[in-house]
Order: C-alpha cells, then structure tokens, then sequence
C-alpha cells in the first residue's frame, strides 16, 4: 500500500508490487523478518530506491522494528 501511495503521490510508472515475508527464528532471543520487493513497471533506479526507502519508513515497518509485546487480552476472565 506505500509503494502505491507514494508512486501515484510522485507519478511514478509503478505498474505493481510484490512483497514476500519470511521469519528467520535462527536466534531465539530475536525473530527476523525478512522481505524481498519486488517492483514492476518501467521505473528508472532512482525511481525504485525511492520507493524501498518509502516501503522502509512506512507505519508497519517501523512498528515491527521497534519489536512487539504479546499480550493475552483475556487473562483473568
């Protein structure tokens, strides 16, 4: 969705974009998200490093990095 507001926000020829997830749990102390963007349309190079930076900042990107609390909302019923 980022990718999509911010090409049609700077009229980028952003045809579509793909993103796969993997978890790598190789460290149990840290889960890793790993993701692979996949951009298609006639975009220049600067083009698509402008939008894996603005894929970087978006809102869920910068919750997952700051880590997640796991919380059982109805403990105690």
């Amino acid at each position: 969705m980022t990718a999509r507001l911010y090409a049609e926000k700077h009229s980028l020829p952003l045809a579509a974009a793909r993103c796969t997830v993997r978890l790598d749990r190789a460290d149990p102390a840290a889960v890793v998200a790993d993701y692979d963007l996949s951009l298609d349309g006639p975009l220049t190079d600067d083009q698509a490093a402008g939008l894996r930076a603005a894929v970087a900042r978006c809102p869920v990107a910068k919750t997952l990095a700051g880590g997640i609390a796991v919380r059982d909302a109805g403990a105690g019923r």
